[in-house]
């Protein structure tokens, strides 16, 4: 992926791999929560119930409603999956999801999902992590 180096500065070969080919079908909200088939906004699918909004408060409310609840550290904890949103000049620009090696997972707008450290998108373009959240893994018990 050939990525504006003015708007992502600190992305580097050295720390993101591309993981499939663009799809304008989601965005990186919603790619954060596993969905491949909606995008996951203020103008588009949003969590029934919830007041909608573009800042960091109604994106957490959001979030909360899906069973996230604020994370005092983005270190992997067994039993937990967690995201990172970030923001830009007080509205939510992006939010990734944390794997299980510690390195996360985007959706890059319309383009590509990639897997990069935590610091590879801060910047101009998504601005910096404001709010780490993490909700238990549900895992299905069937045998």
């Amino acid at each position: 992926m050939q990525l504006p180096t003015a708007s992502f500065p600190n992305l580097t070969q050295a720390n993101h791999t591309d993981i499939s080919p663009q799809d304008p079908r989601y965005n990186c909200h919603a790619w954060a929560l596993g969905f491949t088939d909606r995008w996951f906004d203020d103008g588009q699918w949003w969590p029934d119930g919830v007041q909608r909004g573009e800042t960091v408060r109604d994106y957490k409310r959001a979030y909360e409603s899906l069973g996230f609840r604020v994370s005092s550290g983005w270190q992997v904890e067994e039993g937990f999956e967690k995201i990172a949103i970030y923001e830009y000049g007080r509205k939510v620009t992006h939010t990734a999801r944390l794997l299980p090696d510690g390195l996360w997972a985007s959706k890059i707008g319309q383009l590509e999902d990639i897997h990069h450290t935590r610091e590879a998108l801060d910047g101009p373009q998504y601005g910096h992590i404001t709010l780490i959240m993490r909700r238990p893994v549900i895992t299905n018990l069937r045998s």
